[in-house]
């Protein structure tokens, strides 16, 4: 049992309860209580303390009786009546979850202090501590056939009640780690959302009303947004145009946004621009987003991507059109190079299939429509586990619109063998370059020349690069821009041959499409690109992420709907979201960090029916947020749900963003001043001529000096010390001899 008494706290409560710290409520306060509605399951992040509005809870009316401790507060609102249950599960095995449940359809938040009656669940203890999942369920049971003794059965509930969920980290441990609350076992129905529903469209005349002349835009976010909370709240437009944005009955004023992300249009009008809300449910209808041309143009927008890879077996493949300028494009020919171990052996329109050249008939791309190209391929056995295969995508449609430029577009051959670097031109315009080359452990400058002309199609042959290095991340800088490759090179694990490569460029196209072959692998999986830097995952700055999550049916019947549910990292802009690939039709909703992919009616057979079609995938685009501290982790889990079952957890994917990074600097000439090999198991050596060579001391990240290297004479080398853990350091001489490094000890 836990139990926590401070006497005279809790005296001096009785007669004087603070009421409030501050006027605005938060999710940590029952006045901020997140409305539950229109979803099954739904995570949020945890939080320190309590919130603005303090002593919500009276330690003597509740089984909390240590009070509240980092709270989070849910609220449902009851449609229709049935039973209701819940299971909340922390994703950190330290936790322990404790929940109490109130009735306030007829009282307000303030009450539940002086109002013993109106708690009409609770938990706080366990057969297991820390507890791991707890809530309300008549099904949850352990390996023994048990139901868990922290978890309370359902309760039955009326329509128009309301109910109120605070949910306790009893250890205040795992701060900014997700937790879920699944509510689908419940037979009730929730209530608590509002709507917005219309239909986006490019104008064909000045009338800015739609008609049936219009073309209809497709696959773009529209977004409200609370104008006091800046709280966001998205949807995606459909074949027909149409959207539906789902947001909770939270008094506020919320605007209607369309972030036009491409110059060719204009907004000629929005309906509906600002909708007030008076915190009772409200459907605002028939919003029209008209858009205007602001360029006669066409420009196909190339989205390519496929499912795992494996030799000796068959895979789908996806590439997506989209025709981004405001004129038709017509007999459309998308082309595939093919790996000449790879062989398509269906498309879902028609096409040929020539000495490895793909090539499909598309009669006919309106403006803002896409098409998405199925492929089926088989992959040799002469493919082994680890090769890459690289399969680039390109159409006959030339871009002809002055305001979509996509002369940022590069390829990367990297020449371990030979100490070489290729760069081709694959975009749409001459590159002047600065041309840098980030590698482990410092900064290489490649080509001192600061401006490399690169025409259309041309090459630049970059060689003798630093050989002290085994792994480089390559980095390219364009005027003020930086882009950070796919994947990283390591000539360790890379031997031999040339290393194809590509940018993850804004709101460009990504024609190319590069995979590892894979043999054993989890079909459940969440992937972050570029690659970071190492087993660590080093990532610039304000470099935009791409993520792809991965599913497969490994059940024994077909998945009539597939639910994936993401809450985005605090370090990421939500903002800034963008939709990629899929490998079938979704809807997509979004409330601020919390994004969910819809796919109803997916039909997704079970993998031992039909293993190829058994996979999918969705991707997504998203930028850090420009306010980051210099030191930070991006940390992002996904939850799949397949139909009724419980949610499969992928893993969590990390990036790491140091202060000493892998951004460029300007260097006049190659820095002589370094450490190598990094990482280091232990021993470092170095080029440069150390005056002080026992002087150079060892600071870990957060500014605490925890070693010195021990410098060995016979060998010229530094060492660590052995009791050192493995990590990220910095050092750097007492002298100021030796500038700072990074260094990374993996032992």
């Amino acid at each position: 049992m836990k139990f926590t008494l401070y006497l005279t706290t809790l005296v001096f409560l009785v007669f004087l309860r603070l009421e409030s710290k501050a006027q605005t409520a938060t999710n940590q306060d029952c006045l901020g209580a997140v409305s539950l509605c229109d979803q099954a399951t739904f995570s949020y992040q945890l939080q320190p303390d309590e919130g603005e509005f303090i002593n919500e809870l009276n330690v003597f009316n509740s089984c909390l009786n240590s009070g509240e401790r980092n709270s989070f507060w849910v609220k449902f609102t009851i449609a229709q009546p049935g039973l209701l249950g819940f299971k909340i599960t922390p994703y950190c095995s330290s936790l322990d979850i404790d929940f109490a449940l109130f009735n306030l359809t007829n009282a307000q938040c303030s009450d539940i202090f002086g109002n013993a009656a109106l708690e009409v669940a609770c938990s706080f203890s366990g057969s297991t501590f820390p507890t791991t999942t707890t809530g309300m369920s008549n099904t949850l049971i352990d390996m023994n056939g048990f139901i868990y003794p922290q978890v309370t059965p359902m309760i039955e509930v009326v329509a128009g009640e309301t109910y109120y969920l605070l949910i306790n980290n009893f250890t205040g441990e795992c701060i900014s780690t997700p937790v879920s609350v699944d509510v689908s076992e419940s037979t009730c129905t929730f209530d608590g959302c509002s709507y917005v529903k219309g239909k986006a469209f490019l104008n064909s005349d000045a009338s800015c009303e739609y008609d049936t002349t219009d073309f209809l835009v497709q696959a773009q976010i529209v977004s409200i947004v609370n104008t006091a909370t800046n709280s966001i709240f998205s949807g995606l437009t459909d074949e027909a145009g149409n959207f539906s944005i789902v947001y909770p009955n939270s008094p506020g004023l919320y605007q209607l946004q369309y972030t036009n992300y491409y110059q060719t249009t204009s907004i000629c009008n929005i309906t509906s621009t600002l909708i007030e809300n008076t915190g009772i449910q409200l459907t605002t209808d028939n919003t029209e987003i008209s858009l205007t041309a602001t360029e006669n143009c066409t420009y196909l927008k190339i989205l390519h991507d496929a499912n795992i890879l494996r030799n000796c077996r068959n895979n789908y493949r996806f590439v997506r059109l989209e025709n981004l300028g405001t004129q038709p494009a017509n007999n459309v020919e998308l082309t595939l190079e093919y790996h000449p171990e790879i062989t398509p052996l269906s498309v879902n329109y028609p096409f040929t299939f020539i000495n490895t050249i793909l090539t499909v008939q598309i009669p006919q791309l309106l403006p803002f429509a896409n098409v998405n190209v199925e492929i089926f391929d088989t992959i040799s056995c002469n493919v082994t586990a680890g090769d890459e295969i690289c399969i680039n995508a390109t159409t006959n449609i030339p871009n002809t619109c002055s305001s979509i430029i996509d002369s940022d577009a590069f390829e990367i051959y990297f020449d371990c063998d030979n100490n070489k670097l290729k760069l081709f031109n694959i975009g749409n315009d001459e590159l002047v370059l600065g041309f840098y080359l980030g590698y482990f452990g410092g900064y290489g400058l490649v080509n001192s020349s600061t401006n490399n002309n690169l025409a259309i199609g041309d090459s630049l042959i970059l060689e003798n690069i630093n050989s002290d290095a085994t792994e480089f991340q390559i980095i390219l800088r364009n005027t003020d821009q930086e882009y950070l490759f796919n994947g990283n090179v390591n000539c360790l694990t890379d031997s031999g041959g040339l290393v194809r490569n590509t940018a993850i460029l804004p709101n460009r196209s990504y024609p190319l499409n590069c995979e590892i072959i894979r043999n054993s692998y989890d079909p459940n999986d969440k992937q972050g690109f570029p690659a970071g830097l190492s087993e660590e995952n080093l990532l610039l700055k304000d470099q935009e992420i791409k993520y792809k999550i991965r599913f497969q049916n490994t059940g024994n019947d077909t998945a009539f709907t597939v639910i994936i549910r993401d809450t985005l990292d605090s370090n990421l802009d939500f903002n800034t979201i963008r939709i990629g690939q899929a490998s079938h039709n979704f809807t997509f909703q979004q409330n601020g960090k919390n994004v969910a992919f819809v796919f109803n009616t997916i039909l997704l057979p079970d993998s031992t029916t039909n293993e190829p079609a058994s996979h999918g995938f969705i991707d997504f685009y998203i930028k850090q947020m420009s306010t980051n501290p210099e030191n930070y982790s991006i940390l992002n889990t996904a939850h799949i749900y397949f139909d009724f079952n419980a949610a499969i957890v992928t893993n969590t994917h990390v990036y790491n963003i140091l202060e000493f990074g892998v951004g460029i600097e300007k260097v006049a000439s190659a820095p002589t001043n370094y450490f190598y090999p990094i990482p280091t198991e232990g021993i470092l050596f170095s080029k440069m001529n150390i005056k002080e060579k026992n002087a150079i001391k060892v600071i870990d990240l957060q500014g605490r000096r925890v070693d010195a290297l021990k410098y060995n004479s016979t060998t010229n080398s530094y060492h660590f010390s052995a009791e050192l853990n493995n990590g990220f350091y910095i050092i750097q001489s007492e002298t100021g001899e030796v500038p700072p490094q990074r260094i990374i000890l993996r032992r």
